[in-house]
């Protein structure tokens, strides 16, 4: 997670979280660890899980619901799966993902910048 989103969690609050690392491992198997943040309509939670990921491109429908170019993943968390998705715009070294933090009208975002 870049500082700057790092910065905006923690303004926020992230339960669960204290010295723990933001970070999103991609495997090329198709599997992925995520251990940073879940923006959730009752606060910020830190979780730690593994799922799939797979990129989407999807030029159908609703313009305000499609996903043009993301990251989708599926996560364990429980007995169920939580499914986030990460916008992204760079590539090689300066690769940056991204997604709203809250309402999108506050151009605040929670971003990811490869190591």
């Amino acid at each position: 997670m870049t500082p700057a989103a790092t910065s905006l969690v923690q303004r926020d609050g992230v339960a669960g979280a204290a010295g723990k690392p933001y970070t999103i491992t991609f495997n090329a198997d198709g599997t992925v660890v995520f251990a940073s943040v879940f923006d959730d309509p009752s606060g910020n939670i830190y979780r730690a899980c593994g799922g799939t990921w797979h990129l989407e491109h999807d030029t159908t429908g609703d313009s305000t619901v499609r996903k043009a170019n993301a990251i989708k993943m599926e996560l364990g968390v429980g007995n169920g799966t939580h499914i986030r998705y990460l916008n992204f715009v760079g590539g090689g070294p300066r690769l940056r993902l991204w997604n709203y933090h809250g309402d999108p009208d506050s151009e605040e975002y929670i971003e990811y910048e490869r190591e």
